[in-house]
C-alpha cells in the first residue's frame, strides 16, 4: 500500500466533514492486541497512521494495516 492508497482508505472509513483535512501518513510498526480489553497476545503490524484534523485540532489517528488495509485501530481526540 502507498502513502495515497492509505489516505484513499482513510476516507473511506471516515468521511470528511467541511473544515477536516487529512495532516499527515507515516508508515511505522505498531503492537496491537488481538482483544484490546484484555493484555494479550499483542501482535506487530506494520500500518499507516492517518492523522486527521479540524478547525480546532486533532480529531482521530487511524491505524490502516499496511497489507490489508483493514482498520485495526483508531485513536479520536477531544
Amino acid at each position: 500500500m502507498t502513502r495515497e492508497d492509505a489516505i484513499d482508505r482513510a476516507k473511506q472509513i471516515r468521511q470528511l466533514e467541511p473544515g477536516d483535512q487529512i495532516m499527515g501518513a507515516t508508515r511505522r510498526w505498531v503492537e496491537i492486541a488481538k482483544d484490546p480489553s484484555q493484555p494479550g497476545p499483542i501482535r506487530d503490524i506494520l500500518c499507516w497512521v492517518v492523522e486527521l484534523s479540524g478547525d480546532y485540532g486533532p480529531i482521530a489517528d487511524l491505524y490502516i494495516a499496511d497489507e490489508s488495509g483493514e482498520l485495526v485501530k483508531s485513536e479520536s481526540y477531544g
